[in-house]
Parts: C-alpha cells; structure tokens; sequence
C-alpha cells in the first residue's frame, strides 16, 4: 500500500454513524464483517506474500489487537480515503463495503483502546473524507441538523466594528489592503481574533477559542478603544479617518474632493459627563447620567441595548468604580468590561426552541437574529432583522427565507462574507504573501488581488451561471478602482486630468519634454498626451503611475493602454476565469517557480471533491535545481514508483498552467538558463484523470481546455457547493447533510446559476436551523 499516514479524522466514524438503520442492516447482511475478508479480497494484489508493494504485506496480517493495530489504522486511513485498492485494480468494493468494513474497523480499533482520529473533530481539510457519490445519491434522508454549538468572534466582525467605532480608517475603496502593515500601528490597532489555517476556511465553529493570550489582547484592545471613546485629543479626530482611506487622495482647500469628506461620527452624549467631571465631583452624576451611559456603552459595543439585569449588573460596576478611581477611569472601564464580555467574544447556537419528532430543537428566533445577520455581513444582524423578531415574524422557515431574501436584496448592506467564500475558496489573497524578487518592476500584487475582487464581485452582482463564469470569462478588471458612489468616481477621473495637466506644465516650465515610457512602464502625462483615458488616482495609485505598470502582466503595453470604465474587458493572451488570473497564479506558485503540485492538489481537493494522502515523513520533496531544464524536466522526480501514485492526481492537473511564468505573464516560451535567457518549448498537455466524473477524465491541452472542461462538470458545481455548506455552516458536512447539499444544487440549477439561490438554500435547511 506505500507510504500512510496514520491519523484518521474523527469525521469517518461520524459518517459511518450517521448511516440510515436500515443500510446498515443490509450491509451487515452482505458485506464484511471481518476486515480480514475485505484485505484477502481487495489488497492481496498488491500487499501479498511475495513481493509487496512500498514492502507491506498484508498475507499474515492477523485480527485487530495490540499488536497489528498500528497497521490496520494504517489500512483504515487509506480505505477511508479512497486511496486504496488504486482505481486501475478489480475487483473495487462497492460503497457498502467500503463503509461496512470501515465501520467494524473503528468498533474493533476501539476495542484495543486506539482512538483513530484526530482530538477536537475534524478539520477543514478532512472535508472531503465524506464520498461524494454517497452525498448525491439520494439515498441518504437525513433528517439534517447540526451539534449545538459556540462560534468565536471572527477578526473580519472585530475590524467591522473598529470601522463602525471609527478608531481604524474604512476600507470601503481599498478591499484588498491588509491590515498587519505597519502603518496600522498609529491606530493601536490589535488583531485579538486570529483564524484557524488560512488553506481552508477560517471560522470553522468551535475550531477556535479564546485563550489566555486571545483574551489579553482583548483587554488591551478594549482600554484602547475606551480611551479613544473618550479623550477629547484622540476620540475621532481627523487624523484617525485620513482622507485617502475613503478614495480621496488629498482634500484641498476649494478642491472639488473637499465636498466629499466624510465626517466623524459623534461619540454619545451620555459619555460628556464622565469626560468633563473631575473626581472630587463625582457626586454631581446622577443615577439617570449613569443609566444613560450603560445603555450606550451597550449600543456602541454590541449594539443592542441591555437587559434589565445586565443595566443592574454593569451600572453597579460603574458605581463602584466611579467611587474608587473617579468619572473618566470608570466610564472606560465600564467599555473595557463589555469588550471582554462573553456575548462579545462568543455567539452560541444551543437550538432553544421546542423538541421536533426527531429530537431536534430549532435556533430561537434570538439565535436566528444574530446566525442569519452573521451569516452575511460582518456588520452582523440589522434593525429590520432584529425587528422582524421581537414582532414574532423569525418563528419559521418562511420567515427566515424572507429576511435572508431581503438582505441579499438590499445593496446598501454590505455582505462581506459573499465575497469572502470565494476569496477563501479560490485562496487567491494569498498572493500577498509569496515573496517575488520584482526583477526591476513592479508586481505590486494588491492590485492584482482588487482586480480580482472586483471581477468575483462583478459576477456576483449578475448572478446568472456564477461558477461556469468564474471558471471561463475572458474578461477582467484592470486597473479600476473600487469606488461606489458615481459622482465621487466623476470627481476623481476630472481631478485625475486635472493633476495630470498640471504636471505636464511644471514639466515644461523645466525645459523637458514628455516622452514615451520605457517598455512596460506607465506614464499617465503620455497617455493624456497621446488622448488616451487615464487610470483614474485613487488611494489604489496614489504612490504614482509607476504603480501602474503592474497591468504589464496582463500582457498590456502601458504606453498604448487606453483605460475605460466599461470594464471587465478582454486582454492579451489566452486566459479563461480565476485559475488563469495573476493573482491566482501568484499565489499559487513558489517564490521563483510555477507551483505545479500545488496547483494540481488544489483543483483535485476544492474542484474535484478528492483527497491526498499528506507527503511521507521520510519523503524530501524537492524538485532538482536544473538551470538548463524546464520545470517538466525537473519534474521527472515525481514520476518514480513510490511517488507516482498521488503525484498522477495532481501534476497532469497543474502542468496546463505552464503556459504562464511565476508572475503570472502569458508565456509561449520558458526562459531557462542562469539568466533566463535560453527559450525553450514548453509542454502544457494534462489530463484529468480517476475525476469521479466519466464524462471530464481525458487529456487536456493546456489551461483553457482544462478550466472549460471543469466548468461543465456537474460533480465541480457539488463540489464548489460542498465548500459553501462548510462555509456557512462552519462544519465539515456529514451523510446526514445530504438533503441539504442537493437542494442546494437543485437551486443553483434550476435558477439558471444563482449563487444567492445557493445561500437561500442552504440558510433555509435543516442543517442551519435544527441543532441535536
């Protein structure tokens, strides 16, 4: 059987328990009750007496004990994942046999006192352990529900509210800008919520928690905001919402920007008293000033307003500190408690509604408030919605169909976490974080990420064939800046030609010229002067038009680039959706190289619904430092018999994209030698292959073919919805979940592609509503 590893995720009990009773009992008739049976028949193959493979022989192999354990958790690891007997093998067990013997391996493992499966439950990188036949048969009729359950505050909701406190600057322009640069630091700006792998999903429920340090962090954070809240010197000045962090890039006096400034929010009146009175007057507050100031310390920290015992509660604490430190130290205290409060770090899920006939409870419509709010914006639940339950109107499924419906519908919610699916799903952001040496230009890959927001949002808003489109278009977003307003995009193009003219004249006030750009280059005064339109100047390109040029790896010339606002639009050489866009491939690849492997693993995981074994421990994988060979050449290392077997998987998937360098440029050649400066033939012929789709496996000619082919396969559509219910869900599904995850296909489909119709379905399912 090779190399295994030997952690089994506590998802394949699950699964197997999960299993309708009356399956179970005709596998129990048919099937094998003795692993023994199952390894005779389907691994003597390859696992027998003479000559076994990777010199495991499985002949001798007695029952389950203290002393054959290891191996068969070993057997169990490989059988679970589909990895064994190889696809290429008959005889192949059927489904029933594969669960069957998989169930009496847990059973007799746990006799011996193993515990074959990691602490904690699953993780989201053990999702596709579940088999995707089974989850799509039909066979399985639940009913679905999921464990009550904690989810930790996220650090996307956590910078929501410093947005909302106004104690960070608004992203709203600049959605690919991180916040751990530097810069953030004149802010006191703290990222107490950190996430679990960013490979997968980040906000698995109950995967995170608050430690020690989690909840240090967060006091700090909290007395930080408190004495931004109320200190005259730093409580919303201007200084704490620049004007560039709202796509202006400088406000000057009689400018036409200076109409668009933003202005500060007013922090509480009640909060005055407690800044202005001293200590030996602490008298003078009266119980209303202080009620005043705990309902809006409630308001402005967890927006809502407090219970009659919370107002008790927190004003004696309020009290008691006014009379031990004074006005001001228990006013920011006050903010500090609610901060590290638990409803603030946690949101629980119990079910606190009535038992159902399955023993099921569903979420309370005060659960619903805050799961269905979460589920699409980090701003979290809005007055309508909290409305609609203190009105009796979030009771059924109706009900949340209609608030899910009406905020999907109204744009003047902002529903970050639509987009944040398919950032996490795709993993393009991570583009951020491959170091490439620039090699005298400009990758300036934030703005290969926005272009790629803008495209992922662009198809969103359409919502017609939303995976077949992300998968092939042909048309991106290049260099166009994320600004919502019409009249301000108006005022930054006419201030863009304004700024551009005015340096053209100093120019020649100096006796110079304006010439072309170097090759590559961008230069927005030859672009006016040539009558081309210009890249507009926001806080994307304020550093210059220099930035600019990063549109080069687009294959555009910046000297003849005429930029328009009727964007998407086509660009030079073959690309085809997100998997061929730079940001992808950027982050995608190696410091210096195409990440073949890396790219393969990933369509056969997120696209395919598969799984691969992790690398041997005693396997070094590193492809051979050959200056002189393509990265195929190189590649040969993976062909060899111990690494062929996983490596067939994925690198046919990811050697398509070899018609793009590391920085993601079309390429017709790849440039090899010690100074890159030999053109060799590149070969970008795959195949898809053991797909779980007859229809998709076949060679591929290269990117395009592969991404067109993928778009029109029905188990790529499940599989992207299987990423979705983990998503919005915060679990790795089950066989129980199965209603839910063909209603949501059902939905997509007969909605004729609408991811909206996919997030309806699945906030609308049991799997969301019920807890057991």
């Amino acid at each position: 059987m090779g190399p295994m590893p030997s952690r089994i995720p506590l998802l394949i009990a699950a699964c197997c328990a999960l299993w309708p009773a009356k399956a179970i009992d005709a596998a129990e008739q048919t099937a094998f009750d003795d692993p023994q049976q199952f390894v005779k028949r389907y691994c003597m193959t390859c696992h027998g007496q003479d000559k076994p493979k990777g010199d495991l022989s499985l002949h001798d192999l007695g029952a389950v004990s203290d002393k054959t354990a290891d191996t068969w958790e070993d057997v169990l690891q490989q059988v679970a994942t589909g990895e064994m007997p190889p696809k290429n093998k008959k005889p192949q067990p059927t489904g029933e046999d594969r669960h069957e013997v998989i169930r009496v391996l847990m059973r007799s493992l746990a006799a011996v006192g193993r515990n074959p499966h990691m602490p904690g439950g699953p993780l989201p990188g053990d999702g596709n352990l579940v088999d995707h036949e089974q989850l799509f048969s039909g066979r399985h009729q639940g009913p679905a529900s999921s464990p009550p359950r904690f989810w930790r505050k996220s650090q996307p909701q956590y910078d929501a509210l410093m947005e909302r406190l106004w104690v960070i600057p608004k992203l709203r322009y600049e959605k690919t800008h991180r916040r751990n640069d530097p810069k953030w630091a004149a802010y006191s700006y703290s990222q107490p919520f950190t996430g679990l792998d960013p490979e997968h999903f980040t906000n698995y429920s109950g995967r995170v928690n608050a430690d020690e340090a989690t909840l240090r962090a967060l006091m700090n954070a909290g007395a930080q905001i408190a004495e931004r809240l109320t200190s005259d010197k730093t409580s919303y000045a201007k200084e704490h919402q620049p004007p560039h962090a709202v796509g202006i890039p400088s406000i000057r006096r009689n400018s036409p920007w200076e109409k668009f400034k933003v202005e500060p929010p007013k922090r509480p009146a009640s909060f005055e008293p407690f800044i202005t009175t001293s200590a030996d007057d602490k008298a003078t507050l009266s119980a209303e000033q202080r009620r005043a100031a705990v309902v809006d310390v409630f308001k402005v920290v967890l927006n809502r307003r407090p219970t009659d015992d919370e107002a008790k509660r927190y004003g004696g604490l309020l009290d008691r500190t006014i009379d031990k430190s004074g006005p001001l130290a228990a006013l920011r205290g006050l903010i500090t408690a609610v901060f590290v409060s638990p409803e603030f770090v946690f949101r629980m899920e119990l079910g606190l509604g009535d038992n159902d006939e399955h023993g099921r409870r569903m979420l309370a419509p005060n659960e619903l408030v805050y799961a269905i709010g979460y589920a699409l914006s980090d701003n979290g639940p809005d007055e309508a919605l909290r409305q609609a339950a203190r009105d009796g109107k979030l009771k059924t499924r109706a009900d949340v169909e209609r608030e899910v419906r009406r905020i999907l519908a109204d744009r003047s919610i902002e529903k970050h976490r639509r987009l944040r699916f398919f950032q996490e799903f795709f993993g393009y952001p991570h583009a951020h974080d491959v170091f490439k040496d620039k090699g005298g230009w400009n990758l300036e890959v934030q703005y290969l990420v926005r272009d790629a927001d803008m495209l992922v949002e662009h198809i969103l808003d359409q919502d017609k064939d939303v995976f077949a489109r992300l998968l092939t278009t042909d048309k991106y977003f290049v260099a166009f800046p994320f600004v919502e307003d019409p009249k301000l995009f108006e005022a930054i193009k006419a201030f863009t030609i304004e700024q551009t003219k005015s340096g053209i004249e100093r120019t020649k006030q100096r006796g110079r010229e304006i010439t072309a750009p170097k090759k590559g280059q961008y230069s927005r005064a030859w672009a006016l002067k040539q009558g081309y339109r210009l890249i507009p100047r926001t806080v994307h390109n304020d550093a210059g038009a220099k930035e600019m040029s990063y549109i080069r790896v687009y294959g555009i010339d910046g000297a003849t680039f005429n930029w328009t606002d009727d964007q998407p639009i086509p660009v030079p050489g073959r690309r085809a959706g997100i998997l061929t866009h730079p940001a992808w491939l950027v982050a995608h690849s190696t410091n210096f190289d195409n990440d073949v492997v890396g790219r393969g693993h990933w369509i056969r995981t997120r696209l395919l619904a598969g799984n691969i074994p992790d690398v041997p421990i005693d396997v070094e994988a590193q492809v051979p430092e050959e200056p002189d060979s393509t990265l195929r050449h190189r590649m040969r290392v993976t062909r060899v018999e111990r690494c062929i077997r996983c490596h067939r998987r994925m690198d046919p998937l990811g050697f398509p994209f070899e018609i793009y360098d590391h920085y993601g440029h079309y390429r017709e050649k790849e440039m090899v030698g010690a100074r890159k400066n030999k053109a060799m033939d590149i070969d970008p012929s795959g195949a898809v292959l053991d797909s779980g789709d007859p229809s998709l496996d076949g060679p591929v000619d290269d990117a395009i073919d592969l991404v067109h082919k993928l778009a029109r396969s029905p188990r790529v559509r499940q599989s992207i919805i299987r990423h979705a219910f983990r998503y919005w869900m915060g679990r790795n599904e089950l066989l129980s979940d199965s209603p839910t995850l063909i209603a949501a296909d059902k939905a997509y489909v007969n909605s004729g592609g609408s991811f909206n119709e996919v997030i309806v379905s699945l906030l609308t399912s049991d799997s969301f509503l019920y807890r057991k």
